[in-house]
Formats: structure tokens, C-alpha cells, sequence
């Protein structure tokens, strides 16, 4: 998972109790990427004082020629 960015460690380490990352307020961009399948990217407002912020997704298989259209 990358947070603006930058790597701040892998999606499981943040779910579950007092497991939350915690983000200053404003806009930031998250990805979440894994080999073999095709990457999310999402942005997000964090507002102050907000409780949490959930982001959900299921990353969808990729392929070669998904990945590498010049392999055609």
C-alpha cells in the first residue's frame, strides 16, 4: 500500500483493533498494489476530527497483455 506515495507497510498491518494508520487531514492519494494483479488507486479526504476513513477493494487478476499491451 502506498500512501501519497510513499510505502508505509502492507494493508494487513493496519486492520483490526488499535491497528489504524493515522493520516493529517486534507487530501491524499492511496494505491494499493500487488504482484499479479491490477493496481487500485483511489483519492480521499480526511477530515479533522473525522473517526475513520475505510477504503475496500478486491484486486482484480491481471494478465500479460493487460500489463503488457506491446506484447500483442
Amino acid at each position: 500500500m502506498f500512501v501519497d506515495g510513499n510505502y508505509p507497510g502492507y494493508v494487513h498491518q493496519f486492520g483490526g483493533v488499535k491497528r489504524a494508520m493515522l493520516i493529517v487531514p486534507g487530501k491524499h492519494h492511496i494505491k494499493i498494489a500487488l504482484p499479479g494483479y491490477r493496481d487500485f488507486e483511489t483519492d480521499i479526504t480526511v477530515q479533522a476530527k473525522s473517526k475513520k476513513v475505510i477504503v475496500k477493494t478486491a484486486l482484480p487478476p491481471a494478465s500479460i497483455t493487460a500489463e503488457a499491451p506491446e506484447l500483442k
